[in-house]
C-alpha cells in the first residue's frame, strides 16, 4: 500500500501528520497518505460532503413509528392471517471512506465516493468485500477531493469508514431488534440498543462512523464490524419467543485472504 500511495505524490501533498489533542484515539495508519487543501473552500463540490456532528456519528432510522410494546400485546400486530414466516436480512450496506479536517476536527464523508448498495444476496449475515486495489481507489478519490476542494493550508486525513446498514425484518408478530455497533467508533457508543418493531416488514437502518481497528493492515486481510444483533418475535403458531441473529461489516484486502 505504501508503494501504491507513493505514486500519488504528483496529485496529493503528503506529509507525516501528528494528530492533535482533539483526535486522540483516532488512528491514522501510516500507510494512508494525508492531504493539504488548495481551495478557498467555496467550491460547489465541497458542499457535497456530509459533516457528522457528535449526534450523527451513529444514526438510527426505522420505517415505522417506534412505540413501546410488550410481548402480551404482540398478537395484536398481525393484520392478516398469520403465515408463520419469519426472518431478518441485511438488504443494503453502503461504505464511505471517512476523513477528518485536522484543524477543525470536522469528520465527514462524500456521497459518491463509496462502495456497496442494495445487496444481491440478502442473508442475515453480510459484508462488503474489497480488494486492496478497490480500497486504494476509493482512498485516492477522497484524497484528490480534499486537495481540490479543501481549505488552502488545511490538512486532511483518512481515519476510517462510515458504514450504513439496512436491516429488514419479517414476522407475523414482531417484537424488537437489539443491536450493537462496531468498535472503535467515533460516537463513543458501546451499549446495546433496542428498537421496537411494530409491523410485519419493518426495516431498521443504522449508520456508524468507524475508526480503523488495531489489526489494520496494508496488505493482509482484515475485517471491520458494523452492526450485529438479533430480531425477536413471537412464533405465529406456538407463541414461543424466538430470536434470529444478524450481522453486517466490511472486509478489506480480500484478494490476500
Amino acid at each position: 500500500m505504501k508503494r501504491v500511495f507513493s505514486l500519488l505524490t504528483l496529485v496529493v501533498m503528503c506529509f507525516m501528520l501528528a494528530i492533535p489533542a482533539f483526535a486522540v484515539g483516532w488512528q491514522v495508519p501510516e500507510a494512508l497518505a494525508t492531504a493539504v487543501g488548495t481551495s478557498d473552500g467555496t467550491n460547489e463540490a465541497w458542499a457535497e460532503r456530509v459533516i457528522l456532528s457528535d449526534e450523527q456519528r451513529e444514526i438510527l432510522q426505522s420505517s415505522k413509528i417506534v412505540k413501546d410494546i410488550d410481548s402480551d400485546d404482540a398478537d395484536e400486530l398481525a393484520t392478516s392471517y398469520p403465515t408463520g414466516i419469519a426472518g431478518v436480512a441485511i438488504e443494503e450496506i453502503y461504505g464511505y471512506p471517512l476523513m477528518v479536517e485536522v484543524e477543525t476536527g470536522a469528520l465527514f464523508y462524500v456521497p459518491g465516493i463509496q462502495t456497496g448498495g442494495v445487496l444481491s444476496n440478502q442473508s442475515q449475515s453480510e459484508s462488503l468485500r474489497l480488494t486492496t486495489q478497490q480500497t486504494l481507489n476509493l482512498y485516492q478519490r477522497l484524497l484528490n477531493y480534499a486537495v481540490a476542494n479543501g481549505t488552502a493550508g488545511y490538512h486532511y486525513a483518512i481515519v476510517g469508514w462510515y458504514v450504513d446498514t439496512k436491516i429488514a425484518t419479517r414476522a407475523d408478530y414482531p417484537m424488537y431488534v437489539k443491536y450493537t455497533v462496531g468498535t472503535p467508533n467515533f460516537s463513543g457508543i458501546t451499549e446495546e440498543r433496542t428498537v421496537n418493531i411494530t409491523s410485519n416488514g419493518q426495516w431498521v437502518r443504522v449508520g456508524i462512523a468507524l475508526g480503523f481497528p488495531d489489526n489494520f493492515s496494508e496488505t493482509e486481510y482484515y475485517h471491520m464490524n458494523a452492526v450485529s444483533g438479533s430480531f425477536t418475535y413471537k412464533a405465529a403458531f406456538s407463541n414461543k419467543i424466538l430470536s434470529i441473529p444478524f450481522f453486517s461489516g466490511m472486509s478489506f484486502n480480500c484478494d490476500a485472504a
